[in-house]
């Protein structure tokens, strides 16, 4: 990342002089904030001397599980063959991780304070400020996954240090402005957002909620999120079956995966539900539950409350042995390649990640119909969208007719890989973020809102 001793860390206990450290920071080539931007007009990299500089605050990055901090982390090498550099700023390890090693990879500021409640927000919201200011001058863009106080408060503080804003959009109903406006201080909140230099949206679904905000429509760019083809593949049959046999599964077996936190809003009741009407048969069917379950995964709250339901409904004798509940997994592309459907009934998302993937292994898709999700799975061609998730005849039906008959999720795995190498390749989105990223760094200083 940054040259040695280029970037300095701000921690909760720092009492560096602002000052100082912005001298500091600034001694390093291309930095100095007094000096105009040296951008190609072709859309090179930011100065002779060293790359262009991004930062991205995001709440939760790995070890803590999170679809978008994945994302995140497996597109960092490709950005960084376009001559982009990222430091990844986040919150600190919740300590249901237990002792964990010093962050050694020096991509990742692990310094916002980790926790719930007004005080630990308004904490986080002088640590945000401070980090920057600290910082003030190493960094050429903003690019922001982190909708909470501490990035509305210090909006304008950041568009004075002449830092241009991205933010990006991951979930509907969850972090686009309609739904921000509809909060509690909504309207307030909202004017703050009107600061933001460009809107991402992973889904063309986002460009309604962008509009109805009053957000003019050239700062709305879609960018879809990418996925490891090469890891995510359709595996070979004397693959699977080894793939298998390493992961404990039944190698005749029928199995049907969904990837995602054991939490309402995934709808893993709602998968419960339908697998009951499969009438699932032990030893024949199996149906693969991939994501936090526990405490020890990080789960809490509510979301550790309906997790425990889980668990206990899934000890009922009609399905005593045909539900595994694999908890938090670095090898979720084994348990994909491994399964014959895939299955999510979430109830909110933005653009499923885990269901490119799947399409990437070539697994036919049933899913519940969210917004954008036909961007992802062609009906009838890659899979099939139930249009009430709520009806689980509807859902076992579906994917009864999938299980019994290979032929056709043959037919529908091949159009699924298709799809996935043409629309969401990790390459595709690195290279419209660089373009994005150079396109705002270009611009020096960033203008007010319209």
């Amino acid at each position: 990342m940054l040259p040695a001793g280029g970037l300095l860390r701000a921690t909760d206990s720092s009492s560096t002089n602002s000052t100082r450290a912005r001298r500091r920071a600034c001694s390093i080539p291309g930095c100095a904030p007094s000096s105009p931007r040296d951008a190609d007009p072709q859309g090179g990299t930011m100065g002779a001397d060293r790359p262009l500089r991004v930062c991205l605050p995001i709440p939760k990055y790995p070890p803590v599980f999170s679809g978008m901090g994945i994302q995140i982390q497996r597109s960092l090498p490709f950005l960084s063959a376009r001559g982009v550099e990222v430091t990844v700023l986040t919150h600190r390890l919740p300590r249901s991780f237990g002792s964990v090693l010093p962050e050694t990879n020096r991509a990742v500021d692990r310094v916002l304070a980790y926790g719930v409640g007004r005080i630990a927000t308004l904490w986080r919201v002088g640590q945000f400020r401070r980090y920057f200011e600290t910082h003030r001058g190493i960094f050429d863009v903003l690019h922001c996954d982190m909708l909470g106080w501490e990035f509305l408060l210090n909006v304008r503080r950041l568009k004075s240090l002449g830092l241009p804003v991205i933010m990006e959009m991951v979930l509907l109903d969850g972090d686009d402005p309609v739904a921000t406006s509809r909060e509690r201080l909504g309207t307030f909140k909202l004017g703050f957002l009107k600061h933001v230099d460009a809107w991402v949206g992973i889904s063309g679904a986002f460009l309604p909620r962008v509009l109805a905000a009053g957000i003019p429509r050239e700062r709305f760019h879609l960018i879809y999120p990418g996925v490891e083809v090469g890891s995510y593949r359709p595996l070979t049959p004397d693959e699977r079956t080894r793939t298998r046999a390493r992961l404990g599964i039944p190698v005749d077996s029928r199995i049907v995966v969904s990837v995602g936190s054991v939490i309402r809003r995934k709808g893993i009741d709602r998968l419960l539900s339908a697998w009951t009407r499969i009438e699932p048969v032990r030893g024949r069917d199996l149906l693969l539950i991939v994501g936090p379950a526990t405490a020890a995964d990080g789960l809490s709250g509510p979301d550790l409350a309906f997790a425990r339901t889980i668990h206990e409904a899934i000890r009922a004798p009609r399905l005593a042995g045909t539900i595994r509940l694999v908890g938090r997994a670095e090898n979720v592309q084994e348990y994909i390649g491994a399964a014959d459907v895939f299955l999510l009934l979430s109830r909110q998302e933005g653009l499923p990640i885990v269901s490119v993937e799947a399409l990437a292994a070539g697994l036919p898709c049933v899913v519940s119909p969210l917004d954008g999700i036909d961007e992802i799975v062609l009906e009838g061609k890659t899979g099939f969208i139930v249009r009430d998730p709520d009806d689980p005849h509807a859902v076992a039906a579906v994917v009864t007719r999938l299980l019994d008959r290979p032929q056709e999720r043959a037919a529908l795995s091949a159009r699924a890989r298709a799809i996935a190498l043409t629309r969401f390749s990790f390459d595709a989105r690195a290279d419209a973020l660089a373009s994005l990223y150079r396109q705002l760094a270009s611009r020096g200083k960033p203008a007010g809102p319209e």
